[in-house]
C-alpha cells in the first residue's frame, strides 16, 4: 500500500504526460520530516519541448505545499530538474566482490508476509540518514508487487545490467537482504543486520547463493555505514563513495523543515559544549542558536553572535549532511566552523532503491 497522488496532461483527449508524488516520512537523524518522492515523469515524444513537463512538475510541487509536504525527492535527470530548485544532496557507495562459496552458511529464505514484523524490525537497525521511514505497510507493498523487480528488468541504468529475477531473502531473524540478478552478477540494493557478526554470516549466505544461480560477482549498492557494506571492506575491499547527481531533494518550507529538525539540532547543540549565539540566514530566512550555559534556545537570536549566509543550494546539503556548511565560510572562524560541524554534521545520506517510488 502506497499513498500517492498522479497528475496528467491531456491533448484532444489523448494522455500526453504524467507525474506521480507519493507521500513519505524522511528520516533526518532522529528528526521525521513531512516528504514526498516524485517519479514517473513521462511526456509523450511528439509533444517534448512544449512546457508539459515543467508544468506537470509544477502542478506536483503546488499541490505538496497545500498538504504540509516540507521536503521532495526524486531520481532524474540534474540538467532538467536543477531549475525547479532540486539538488543533488544523497551520495552512493558501491562494492564488487568476486562470488566464493561457503561450504557451511546459515539458511537464507524467500521472505513471506509472515516476516512482515521482523522485516520492518531490522529495517530499523539500519536506518541512513536520509532515507525513506519504514513500516509494515512498505513491506506489504513490496512483497505483493515485487517492487522494483519490474524496474530493474528493463533499465540497466539503476544497477548497470537488467536482472532476470529478483529476491528478498531472510536469515532468521538477525538479517534479511534484497537482490537481483542475471547471468553473471548479483547486486544487493537492501540490507540489514543486528550485528556485524550477523551481517558476515549473510555474506557467507549470499555468496552460496549467488553461486547456487551461476552469477560470479556480487555488487552491494548500500549505504557505506551498513553492516553487511563494512563486513566486505573490512578485508580491505575497496569501496566507492561519491555524490550521487541523479538523486535530487527540494526543501519546500525551510522554516517548517527547521521545526521539525528542532529536537535534534538542539540535542546537537548540547553536545557542543559551546556557549554564544549562531545567526543563520538562508534567503529570506533567519534562524538563531544560542546557548548560554544552562539552555538552549531555538529561533531569533535576542543577543549579536556570529552570523552565516548560505545559498539556499548549500543549506540544504549541508543540513542532509553531503557536504560540510563550514566549507562554504566567508570568515574562517575556527570557533564557528566547529559549531557548523555539530549542528549539521557531514553524514553520507542514502537514499535506497527500494523506497524510490
Amino acid at each position: 500500500q502506497t499513498t500517492a497522488q498522479s497528475w496528467v496532461a491531456v491533448i484532444q483527449d489523448k494522455i500526453v504526460g504524467h507525474v506521480l508524488l507519493a507521500r513519505r516520512t524522511f528520516v533526518m537523524d532522529g528528526a521525521m520530516v513531512s516528504g514526498g518522492v516524485v517519479a514517473m515523469l513521462v511526456v509523450d515524444a511528439a509533444h517534448r519541448r512544449c512546457g508539459i513537463g515543467t508544468a506537470l512538475i509544477e502542478a506536483a510541487m503546488n499541490w505538496a505545499q497545500t498538504q504540509g509536504i516540507v521536503m521532495l525527492h526524486l531520481a532524474g535527470d540534474a540538467g532538467f530538474y536543477t531549475r525547479f530548485g532540486f539538488v543533488p544532496a544523497y551520495v552512493r557507495a558501491v562494492v564488487d566482490i568476486a562470488v566464493v562459496p561457503f561450504l557451511d552458511s546459515r539458511p537464507l529464505l524467500l521472505a513471506t508476509f509472515e516476516d512482515v514484523d521482523r522485516l520492518v524490525g531490522l529495517s530499523g537497525c539500519e536506518r541512513p540518514v536520509g532515507s525513506a521511514l519504514v513500516d509494515a505497510d512498505r513491506w506489504h507493498w513490496i512483497l505483493k508487487t515485487t517492487h522494483p523487480a519490474p524496474l530493474l528488468r528493463c533499465n540497466d541504468q539503476l544497477l548497470g545490467f537488467c536482472a532476470q529475477d529478483d529476491a528478498c531473502l531472510v536469515m532468521e531473524h538477525k538479517a534479511f537482504a534484497r537482490v537481483c540478478w542475471d547471468r553473471h552478477v548479483l547486486a544487493i540494493y537492501e540490507a540489514a543486520a543486528i550485528s556485524i557478526q550477523d551481517a558476515r554470516h549473510l555474506l557467507d549466505g549470499l555468496h552460496n547463493f549467488s553461486h547456487q544461480h551461476g552469477c560470479k560477482k556480487m555488487v552491494l549498492h548500500l549505504p557505506p555505514d551498513n553492516r553487511l557494506m563494512q563486513a566486505v571492506v573490512s578485508d580491505g575491499t575497496r569501496m566507492t563513495v561519491e555524490e550521487d547527481a541523479e538523486l535530487l531533494v527540494k526543501v519546500l518550507n525551510i522554516p517548517k523543515m527547521m521545526q521539525q529538525m528542532q529536537g535534534v539540532l538542539t540535542q546537537r547543540m548540547y553536545q557542543a559544549r559551546w556557549i554564544g549565539v549562531v545567526e543563520l540566514r538562508v534567503g529570506d530566512h533567519l534562524f538563531g542558536f544560542a546557548n548560554d550555559g544552562q539552555q538552549v534556545t531555538f529561533g531569533q537570536p535576542l543577543a549579536q553572535g556570529w552570523r552565516v549566509v548560505l545559498p539556499e543550494r548549500i543549506w540544504v546539503k549541508g543540513v542532509m549532511g553531503v557536504v560540510s556548511m563550514a566549507d562554504y565560510l566567508l570568515d574562517k572562524e575556527r570557533d564557528l566552523a566547529q559549531v557548523l560541524d555539530v549542528l549539521f554534521p557531514v553524514r553520507q545520506p542514502f537514499f535506497w532503491l527500494a523506497d524510490s517510488l
